[in-house]
């Protein structure tokens, strides 16, 4: 197989640079299908692989935290799933198949200067076999698929262990015949195991659709296994997990409450329902992420955060108007209580039909996150929608509408007309701003993160500032300043002795 890599555009700047809070678009021409999600590997460099109509071709943008610096990667009769990549040690490793061959699961390896170091091919003895996601723990790869048999039919998970070599150590089935499990996502818990999150349905007695949660250790054998306690919606149903700062698992999943009258009512009725385990599989409790009547949520993904706090992704879909669909993401405390909730659409999409889904989210080790969207429906042609926004879910503020847009994020600098002087500087640092984008906060810190000056500046700024930094060691510096609008922007200061 080739693998061909484009290097499409390159964004650099001198001396003013910004955090390039807002939305960007990377247009992968007419054959875009589904962004699976944004990953980071060692160099803390974004990937997004990217499906393409009808699976001949799927690339992999890969770019910088910024949205900068875009380099494709494409890769020829290659399917991706939603979890997609990983990394070792510097090296880049892509799970997926190869969509000419029947079942196919395929692992590419790629060093840091994007040349292939191997690509291995994993059979399986099953009627049709479809890949799902790729982990690591210590210098060894895991990876699940769904089985698919015929006759009799039934779905099992299966997972793999590779070594970096790509030679399989060992592979296992799990349930029986008589189930059917549909693994959704594989992560590594917090004692470097497994948790394989499924949906669950037996199929010799009355159909009863549920969750499932199946921990494994490191040679395959199952540690706890336990299953949902409400009946969950039947079809193609996600089924998530998460392990929170707490060590308690958190598990997410549609549930059917359609024959509940008294709920649809008022409810739309398959609510999100989140459980609680703690890490030895036991049961806690459970809350609902409940929508009235006539409107929706699609869910994207559930992503543990840096604190005592999560992130869910998806789509708002309000049902009384026209295919109104906006990008969401909610920030909650590990209790399931609401931080925060933003919804987002792109300026280049604002008409009501426009179709809006965040996948996933990166959180960065500032706060910042990365957030991956699509501008269509999941299996439509798609744009890549990618956005940074602060620890708050804004554009660089504190405070932002519970709807958030706005303009592409590169920063025209000679509109900024910021004066910053003297530079190196001795006494009073200077600052002036144009006066339709005054100062509202400005910050001097050192390159240990310390910060020095943190001047809020009230009702709606100024547009110059003096700064004492008489009393500061001579070296180099950090001045950040929050413009109004909510561009944050950054420059280096040098401090010298008179």
């Amino acid at each position: 197989m080739r693998i061909i890599f484009f290097f499409l555009f390159f964004i650099f700047s001198e001396g003013l640079y910004g955090q390039l809070y807002g939305h960007k678009l990377f247009p992968i021409g007419n054959k875009s299908l589904n962004a699976s999600g944004i990953f980071l590997n060692n160099n803390d460099r974004a990937f997004v692989p990217v499906v393409y109509y009808p699976g001949d071709t799927s690339t992999v943008i890969t770019f910088d935290q910024q949205g900068g610096n875009r380099l494709d990667i494409e890769v020829p009769n290659f399917l991706f799933p939603v979890f997609s990549f990983t990394h070792i040690d510097g090296d880049n490793f892509f799970y997926g198949k190869d969509n000419t061959i029947e079942n196919n699961l395929q692992i590419i390896r790629i060093d840091t200067t994007n040349q292939m170091i191997w690509q291995k091919s994993f059979q399986t003895n099953l009627d049709a076999s479809f890949p799902n996601d790729i982990v690591t723990i210590g210098n060894d790869l895991y990876i699940t698929a769904v089985n698919d048999r015929t006759e009799p039919y039934h779905r099992r998970v299966n997972v793999k262990k590779i070594d970096v070599s790509g030679e399989e150590i060992w592979t296992r089935n799990y349930n029986s015949a008589s189930y059917i499990s549909y693994p959704t996502k594989m992560i590594v818990s917090s004692d470097d195991n497994l948790l394989l999150s499924a949906i669950f349905r037996h199929q010799l007695s009355v159909p009863f659709t549920t969750s499932q949660i199946t921990k494994i250790n490191s040679l395959g054998n199952v540690v706890w296994e336990v299953l949902g306690l409400e009946k969950a919606r039947d079809g193609a149903v996600r089924v998530d997990v998460a392990q929170l700062s707490n060590g308690n698992i958190l598990q997410l999943y549609e549930v059917d409450k359609f024959d509940d009258f008294e709920y649809r009512s008022v409810y739309n009725p398959f609510p999100v329902r989140m459980d609680w385990y703690d890490p030895n599989g036991s049961f806690l409790f459970h809350k609902y992420i409940e929508y009235p009547k006539l409107e929706q949520f699609e869910r994207g993904n559930v992503t543990a955060g840096n604190g005592d706090y999560f992130f869910l992704t998806g789509a708002h879909l309000d049902n009384e108007l026209p295919s109104e669909r906006y990008g969401v993401v909610t920030k909650f405390n590990n209790q399931g209580d609401t931080i925060w909730a933003k919804q987002y659409y792109h300026p280049n999409y604002p008409e009501p039909n426009d179709r809006r889904f965040i996948r996933n989210l990166i959180e960065l080790d500032n706060g910042d996150l990365l957030l991956l969207g699509m501008t269509g429906a999941q299996g439509s042609f798609n744009e890549v929608w990618f956005m940074r926004v602060n620890e708050h879910g804004c554009f660089g503020t504190t405070e932002c509408d519970d709807l958030v847009t706005s303009t592409e994020t590169e920063l025209d600098f000679s509109l900024l007309d910021i004066k910053i002087f003297p530079n190196p500087a001795t006494d009073i640092l200077q600052i002036t701003s144009a006066a339709d984008r005054p100062i509202q906060r400005a910050r001097l810190y050192d390159f240990n993160g310390q910060t020095l000056v943190e001047m809020d500046l009230p009702n709606n700024g100024q547009s110059s500032l003096d700064i004492s930094v008489a009393e500061f060691p001579e070296g180099n510096y950090i001045l950040s300043l929050e413009l109004k609008g909510g561009k944050v922007v950054t420059e280096i200061i040098a401090l010298r002795t008179p």
